[in-house]
């Protein structure tokens, strides 16, 4: 399976099914710190910054989503 299937999936179980969260997200911030190189700017910001909407957006459309404030991780 590829990096972005991978990444696509977990999103998947996130967003659209909210199916296994904790563990959905546990891995994505996993890929990324092991693959962050690998992904796209945009997709790996919005990772980092679990914006899984505009993660899931950017894989479907092909596109940046809307640019917004992110909230500062505290």
């Amino acid at each position: 399976m590829s990096l972005r299937d991978s990444i696509y999936q977990l999103i998947e179980s996130v967003v659209v099914y909210k199916r296994n969260v904790a563990e959905a997200v546990a891995a994505l911030d996993e890929l990324v710190r092991d693959h962050k190189a690998e992904i796209p700017g945009d997709l790996a910001h919005y990772l980092e910054n679990r914006s899984y909407e505009k993660a899931w957006m950017w894989l479907n459309e092909g596109k940046q989503a809307a640019r917004g404030k992110c909230a500062p991780k505290g």
